[in-house]
């Protein structure tokens, strides 16, 4: 297998690309499941069959497979996470990722946490494993669900008990405020506001850009803040995330701008948030103490975003 590797990356080179995809079969056939070079315990995971395998998905967008591409790197397991997201999330349409999630098969409950003894003070705790791929993917697509407006359809694919419930507020919410009129209207359009600015990063936020929940919302890898020569911050227009300028999708581009968070802001569902705070504002009475205190949390969920300087890591 190390030999058919070595060759399909020659083959690449040189540019015979049909040839460089069986060399890649082969390799990826040839390393078995739970060969792992990491150099120590300490190091990270480098397993070969998982790293052919992202190389072989790396080539499947070269040709605009991305269902190949995502069963690919889905295949190389956890180590290429972000790039299986990024697949998921930005480029496979919503019919597309949910039908690949549904072609995976039942899945398997999620391990429990696990009991520890600290070794400082003997103490014990109890530590949530690593939440596995699959669940990963189907939270994925919950999300996305939740932000093309099928909140519904969403639950079944929540991984954890309390996220699906608090997903199921929000649907709750926005069932009644499709149904109702007038104050009515109002409040369950208040409550689905509520719900997707305080759980919004779990039930609609962007697994990648600009929500960053991979990380709980603690890292904007794409932050477009820059600083002038007093280290003052200037707030650029923030951009979306740019494609390499080899081995793209023939339509990748598009399909990239029509997954665009809309805004394009951090924390983007804050102002979901607010926009559904505001529907709610418009059926109450405009003189009313309601009326005021609506558009006081509006404004109240977006506000950190404008006038807050350096702390942004807040979810």
């Amino acid at each position: 297998p190390l030999a058919a590797w070595v060759r399909a990356k020659l083959a690449l080179r040189e540019g015979r690309l049909d040839e460089a995809t069986r060399e890649y079969a082969a390799a990826a056939a040839g390393f078995p499941a739970d060969e792992d070079w990491s150099r120590n315990e300490y190091d990270r995971p480098f397993q070969p069959r998982c790293r052919v395998k992202a190389e072989q998905g790396i080539l499947a967008i070269g040709r605009s497979d991305y269902r190949e591409a995502l069963s690919l790197f889905y295949a190389a397991g956890e180590q290429y996470w972000t790039d299986t997201a990024r697949l998921a999330e930005r480029v496979l349409t919503l019919d597309e990722l949910q039908a690949f999630v549904d072609g995976l098969g039942p899945v398997q409950p999620l391990p429990p946490p696990e009991r520890k003894v600290s070794e400082w003070d003997g103490s014990e705790y109890f530590e949530e494993p690593p939440v596995p791929v699959q669940h990963r993917l189907r939270d994925l697509l919950a999300r996305r669900l939740v932000r093309a407006g099928q909140a519904d359809a969403a639950l079944a694919y929540f991984a954890k008990a309390e996220v699906r419930a608090e997903a199921a507020r929000y649907a709750e919410a926005m069932q009644q405020a499709a149904k109702a009129k007038g104050i009515d209207r109002g409040e369950a359009l208040y409550a689905a506001s509520v719900q997707m600015r305080v759980h919004g990063m779990e039930i609609a936020g962007y697994e990648g850009d600009p929500d960053y929940a991979e990380y709980g919302g603690n890292y904007d890898w794409n932050d477009s803040t820059t600083w002038d020569a007093d280290y003052n911050p200037i707030r650029n227009p923030r951009k979306d995330l740019a494609l390499p300028a080899v081995w793209v999708g023939s339509d990748e581009a598009q399909r990239m701008a029509q997954s665009r968070a809309e805004p394009l802001a951090r924390f983007h569902y804050r102002f979901r948030a607010h926009d559904l705070a505001q529907q709610a504002a418009d059926v109450l009475p405009s003189r009313s103490q309601a009326f005021a205190m609506v558009l006081c949390h509006a404004s109240r969920y977006v506000i950190n975003r404008v006038i807050r300087v350096v702390d942004e890591t807040e979810p």
